[in-house]
């Protein structure tokens, strides 16, 4: 007796196979996007001076080999050693990450500070202005670069970068001007170069010389201010008259009250 025949058909058979082919991607894929998750989390949440950090590096980079984050928490912990063997294997590590993260400025940054812990000043130059070329409206950027100017003395190139920083960023304004401020030995007119001219920074440069008792200054650069522009910053003046009335500077400070209309 002659076996029925078994009919295969090979549409249905080809169907299960891609299924099965897009079953196994999707597992592979979410398997390696987990372990990157995994190796990304670790190295964000670790600290350079935890001290398993280098540890904890070596472990998010087998799970993450292509993140940028575990090797710079890696170069971050070699410089903290300030050997010359582990400065020098920072910049190496830091390069590794600028590799895969070629279009984050804040790589390029962080090597740029391994290039100038390891004295190669050349390599630590040219990271900090690719950091600058990639976000040209970032502060952070020009404020790594402006201080390191500064440590290389190079005042007047770091003074230009460092302008550029108090334009955008009220955050770091203010750490501008206490640069200059010490670093000018209390001088306003230079201070006053460093900032923008723009009412946002008149306004924060008053607040600032008010909370240095330079009353004189606060007023000045208040007065500088067109009366609409005042307007829109009458906040910080009530906290400028009210800041120099508690450090018995009461001239100014009737002068500030005036115009904002506090009593």
């Amino acid at each position: 007796m002659t076996p029925p025949l078994t009919v295969v058909n090979s549409a249905n058979v080809r169907g299960k196979l891609i299924i099965a082919s897009l079953v196994i991607s999707a597992l592979l894929f979410s398997w390696f996007a987990v372990r990157w998750q995994i190796g990304n989390m670790i190295s964000g949440l670790t600290a350079p001076n935890d001290p398993g950090a280098a540890q904890a590096a070596l472990f998010a980079r087998s799970f993450a080999p292509s993140d940028p984050q575990p090797y710079w928490l890696s170069a971050a912990k070699m410089r903290d050693d300030f050997s010359p063997e582990s400065t020098a294997s920072a910049a190496e590590t830091m390069a590794e990450a600028v590799r895969l993260g070629s279009q984050d400025y804040r790589w390029w940054v962080e090597l740029g500070r391994s290039f100038e812990q390891a004295d190669q000043f050349d390599k630590a130059e040219a990271a900090f202005q690719r950091a600058i070329e990639i976000a040209p409206e970032y502060t952070f950027p020009r404020w790594q670069f402006g201080n390191y100017l500064i440590r290389q003395d190079r005042s007047e190139d770091a003074f230009v970068q460092l302008k550029k920083a108090t334009e955008k960023s009220s955050m770091y304004r203010e750490q501008v001007f206490s640069l200059a401020w010490d670093y000018f030995e209390k001088d306003p007119t230079r201070v006053e170069q460093l900032a923008a001219d723009t009412p946002d920074v008149r306004a924060n440069l008053a607040l600032y010389y008010a909370v240095r008792s330079s009353s004189e200054d606060s007023l000045r650069m208040w007065n500088s201010l067109p009366e609409e522009k005042k307007a829109e910053h009458l906040t910080t003046a009530k906290v400028i008259a009210q800041g120099l009335y508690h450090k018995g500077l009461y001239r100014q400070s009737i002068e500030f009250a005036q115009q904002t209309g506090i009593d």
